[in-house]
């Protein structure tokens, strides 16, 4: 009695389970949008739960705080894409969401211009929050050290933001996630990041849809392998788990490319000899005289290819008369 519920339950996470990007779970429905949140951000959140147990990390409450702060950023930034699409009049009825924003954006855009506008949403709105968030962490804790720190000086960063209390952290939480949220979407041109779909655009407005899709797999592909050399080399297995999945997008890209160029190549078939007619009108009659000259004299092995022809075409015009 209890396996069909099982089933089923199993079914609206995995889906067919061909997809590893569809595995999520639906927590909310808005109008005309659903939420669901995909298995790696619940391991990310997992990860980071446990992570707080240990010493010289931030607390369960401190870490709770910061993981709802970096949820509602996700979401925010995801919301910008879909109010973008539909403004666009691309279909984008659904959110999955994972630590730097969305596995799926809707339906495929059908021109570039509409791909640029829905990438940029997202970015666009970690930007509108920059300024505000930057300010409210200096007026806390009025340290410029926490609104400008190294990318690998975060670590050193939270610690200090932690001595400041819970409200000043989790406003610090919040500025560091927009921060990453912006940099990753701008600056890693690997799909789902949002530079990789501007890479695509791009390249779509030049050279057609298929080389766009196969540009940014393509480079996707690089920047893949360039984030999982630095997650080996500075120890931080949350980019390599990063690379790993634009990895995947990026490999899906490219056979999407592969794909739409089977409509771009055109077949022409060979003809066949039987059927070939010849469309050039019956040979110059000088011509013919001079060949047959030249048979007279040096005999019929003697002439070249060209002059057998002429008079193939001129014995066929003697034959339609």
């Amino acid at each position: 009695m209890n396996e069909p519920r099982r089933t089923s339950w199993l079914g609206r996470v995995f889906g067919d389970g061909e997809n590893p990007l569809t595995w999520s779970l639906p927590v909310a429905r808005l109008p005309g949008l659903v939420v669901r949140v995909h298995l790696v951000l619940l391991v990310f959140v997992a990860v980071r739960l446990i992570q707080s147990i240990q010493t010289e990390q931030a607390g369960l409450v401190f870490q709770i705080a910061g993981l709802v702060g970096l949820v509602l950023l996700v979401f925010m930034h995801e919301l910008g894409h879909a109010l973008a699409a539909r403004r666009a009049g691309v279909l984008h009825d659904r959110l999955v969401l994972w630590p730097l924003g969305g596995l799926d954006h809707g339906d495929q855009p059908e021109r570039a211009g509409q791909l640029v506008r829905i990438a940029a949403a997202g970015p666009f709105v970690n930007l509108l929050l920059l300024a505000p968030l930057a300010a409210l962490v200096l007026w806390m804790t009025g340290s410029w050290e926490l609104v400008f720190f190294a990318p690998f000086g975060y670590q050193d960063a939270a610690r200090a933001a932690l001595t400041e209390g819970l409200g000043a952290w989790l406003v610090w939480s919040l500025h560091a996630n927009n921060l990453m949220l912006l940099a990753f979407n701008l600056l890693v041109p690997m799909p789902p990041l949002d530079a990789g779909r501007l890479v695509q655009a791009a390249a779509w407005r030049l050279r057609g849809e298929t080389q766009g899709a196969r540009l940014s797999g393509v480079v996707g592909l690089i920047a893949a392998a360039v984030l999982a050399a630095v997650g080996l080399v500075a120890n931080e297995t949350a980019l390599l788990g990063i690379a790993i999945i634009g990895a995947f997008v990026s490999w899906q890209e490219v056979a999407r490319a592969r794909f739409l160029g089977v409509g771009d190549t055109e077949w022409t078939p060979v003809p066949d000899p039987a059927e070939i007619t010849d469309t050039e009108g019956p040979p110059d009659g000088q011509e013919v005289d001079r060949i047959l000259s030249k048979i007279s004299e040096q005999g019929l092995e003697s002439l070249s290819e060209e002059e057998r022809r002429v008079l193939d075409r001129a014995s066929a015009a003697g034959t339609d008369h």
